[in-house]
């Protein structure tokens, strides 16, 4: 398992957008991705908690892997589609109402932001609650506070899984051998859930912080496809400098997480991943000794859109072609 913070140091997000024609958009199902042998060794970040975990609400703990059978969307799904063993791992050591102490990807950003006197913010059972602010300018210092701690934010994920779990009907086994990776992304519910309390003043603050998580959870994924290339800078471990550069581009999928039930816009989701993007490339390609390494070369990024709602592709679609991320085939 992978559990680190996204840097060492603090992000500081490009200040201009800026066309990076890198994405591709994919209308298909998630369990059937996992399962294709052309996807061997790709990242598929799959919606889950900020404890790594799939609860259906704040109120309720899963316990057992096999009760993600009955959550017809995505991210149990995904979890399913691989070898049960990670599934299980993060249900038992997720952190809980029960269990305090246990995988959180927020807690280093929180305990951060309580320092400098910002105790706005409660993880319940993998569910960010966002306090009440005081007015704008309190909203305002509290979402610089976040995101000048974003690097703090946890990156929860599992490299190198067999995909050999439950083919897309649930109901036999798959017999895929190949490995994938997955990382485990969250958003935060916005006038929902946890969430309910305010009028537009607090959907507006909630949007923001759930922006800059999602900013935080794509840029995660993306660090660790290009650490696992051995691109310089991308890898937190100090012992991480022999290339592996592949001769293909490693591919990652986004799923669209914090849509549907938690209420993310489209527009916030696409601009978060177009933000994650950005930095990746900022970060370890600015000032790159090889004019032609970029991250078009490194990486196939792909948001998965589910097969089931063509619209979803098509929004998508053309969100990422406003960001500038879109690539033509």
């Amino acid at each position: 398992m992978v559990i680190e913070p996204l840097s060492t140091v603090p992000l500081k997000r490009p200040p201009v957008q800026r066309a990076i024609p890198v994405v591709t958009v994919t209308s298909s199902e998630i369990v059937r991705e996992i399962q294709n042998a052309a996807n061997a060794d790709a990242y598929f970040v799959l919606p889950s908690q900020l404890n790594g975990a799939e609860y259906p609400d704040y109120t309720v703990i899963v316990s057992d892997i096999a009760d993600y059978r009955f959550d017809g969307t995505g991210g149990p799904r995904g979890q399913l589609a691989a070898h049960p063993a990670v599934g299980q791992f993060l249900l038992d050591n997720a952190s809980h109402s029960g269990r305090r102490d246990g995988i959180d990807a927020t807690r280093d950003i929180l305990d951060a932001m309580r320092l400098e006197g910002f105790d706005c913010f409660t993880l319940e059972n993998g569910y960010l609650n966002i306090h009440p602010t005081r007015g704008d300018a309190h909203a305002t210092d509290i979402a610089a506070s976040f995101e000048r701690h974003l690097w703090r934010l946890r990156t929860i994920a599992a490299e190198q899984v067999c995909a050999s779990g439950l083919a897309s009907s649930l109901n036999e086994w798959s017999d895929a051998t190949h490995n994938i990776n997955l990382v485990y992304a969250s958003s935060v519910p916005v006038g929902t859930y946890n969430n309910l309390v305010g009028g537009a003043h607090a959907l507006k603050h909630q949007q923001r912080i759930s922006s800059l998580v999602m900013r935080g959870m794509y840029f995660g994924a993306l660090r660790l496809a290009l650490a696992a290339r051995g691109v310089h800078g991308a890898s937190l471990q100090p012992d991480a400098s022999v290339s592996r550069t592949r001769s293909r581009p490693t591919k990652v999928f986004f799923m669209p997480i914090g849509g549907g039930v938690f209420n993310n816009s489209g527009q916030a989701i696409a601009q978060a991943m177009s933000e994650a993007i950005e930095l990746a490339d900022d970060l370890f390609f600015k000032h790159a000794s090889n004019s032609s390494d970029s991250i078009s070369t490194h990486l196939d990024v792909r948001v998965l859109a589910w097969e089931g709602k063509p619209s979803e592709a098509h929004e998508f679609q053309d969100l990422m072609k406003k960001c500038g991320k879109l690539r033509s085939e």
